[in-house]
């Protein structure tokens, strides 16, 4: 269970691990690379794959997001503000003013819907999600 929120050029998560309904410990869902932003929610082992891939230049075909019943999501959010969802079922783009993921997901969006910033939407989420826990982290684009 995850939050991720993105507004403005900040990107920010929370990093609570769980497994079902037991807390595993905590984890940075969200990372950079140059001027991309990306992150993670669903399978550890699914998307830690595609974010490798995304280090390495994203060269050849992206791993899957889907193994047996697991499944995740990975999203990158490019330099133009694009969004590109990376499921297990392709990849969409998006454009949007303001965005979130995860169980924390409608939280995130209300919050932001009134203005909050990507970092206390997810803050906000943490609140109530019952998903979403540990501290935030925030990753703001590189600008040139």
């Amino acid at each position: 269970m995850t939050t991720i929120a993105f507004r403005d050029g900040i990107l920010a998560a929370d990093t609570l691990i769980t497994a079902g309904n037991i807390r595993c410990g905590t984890e940075t869902k969200i990372k950079a690379r140059g001027p991309l932003l990306y992150g993670s929610c669903g399978s550890c082992g699914l998307t830690d794959k595609v974010e490798a891939w995304i280090r390495a230049g994203m060269i050849g075909d992206r791993p899957p997001l889907k193994a047996g019943e697991a499944t995740g999501s990975v999203f990158v959010f490019m330099p133009d503000d694009k969004i590109v969802w990376m499921h297990e079922d392709g990849d969409t783009v998006l454009k949007a003013p303001y965005w979130a993921a995860g169980s924390g997901e409608k939280f995130a969006l209300g919050a932001m819907a009134h203005g909050a910033s990507a970092e206390d939407a997810v803050k906000a989420a943490i609140v109530h999600d019952t998903g979403s826990g540990g501290s935030v982290t925030v990753l703001r684009r590189q600008t040139a």
